[in-house]
């Protein structure tokens, strides 16, 4: 199916490029859709393209022999992934199952690099977002060495909120499994850190979201728990 530039604008990566550069996507992009559940990329594996999400949410994750899974990140839509292999030859790095239905724009390597290489302004948005994500890593490297469990689970409610009516909302509920995964803690430990942070007022779940409740400011959850 081709790619829609109107699309393609939605998308962070995308937002600043002119009608041909958007042009140039569109023309080697193909739409992809996988079903909640499916493994898009996986650790290990030859890197034949990189993908851009439009619609959907998935989960960037290692696993070890024992199948123990540690989640790296959670991509929404106008997040991309599979780029590093890209431009290094190396195989993926980490896997990355859809956890929603995805519908997702497919840019096969070759023709990816030749766009990159006819287009500076599509060169340097690639590097924005190269730069954004290595930020982001930064941060959560951070939080791990330097911030609680307490503070780590209130970052991931943050990071996955968006604002509907004046109020920030978390929606669909995450498994605590999940958070788990994310926040490099148990499963126990983040159910503990839930129910205090549900006592204290600066949460409230529902059956389909979680509400952020802080006093005067419904983002009062911080970093600091």
């Amino acid at each position: 199916m081709p790619v829609n530039v109107v699309a393609l604008m939605d998308a962070p990566l995308f937002s600043e490029l002119g009608e041909r550069e958007l042009g140039l996507v569109a023309a080697i992009g193909v739409i992809e859709r996988a079903p909640k559940g499916k493994m898009v990329v996986s650790e290990g594996d030859a890197a034949e393209a990189m993908y851009v999400i439009l619609q959907g949410k998935a989960n960037v994750f290692l696993s070890n022999e024992a199948g123990r899974e540690v989640i790296l990140s959670v991509l929404w839509p106008g997040d991309f992934f599979g780029e590093m292999s890209l431009f290094d030859g190396m195989p993926r790095a980490a896997s990355v199952r859809a956890v929603e239905d995805l519908t997702m724009v497919r840019l096969d390597k070759q023709a990816f690099l030749n766009a990159v290489k006819k287009s500076p302004a599509m060169a340097l948005a690639l590097v924005g977002g190269l730069v954004s994500r290595l930020r982001d890593a930064d941060r959560r490297i951070g939080d791990l060495t330097m911030v609680d469990v307490s503070g780590r689970v209130a970052r991931f409610l943050l990071d996955h909120s968006v604002e509907q009516d004046g109020v920030f909302v978390v929606r669909p509920v995450p498994k605590r499994t999940e958070i788990a995964a994310s926040v490099s803690a148990s499963r126990e430990m983040v159910s503990r850190v839930m129910g205090a942070l549900e006592r204290s007022g600066h949460i409230r779940t529902e059956r389909h979201s979680i509400l952020l409740l802080g006093p005067g400011s419904q983002k009062r959850v911080t970093a600091s728990g």
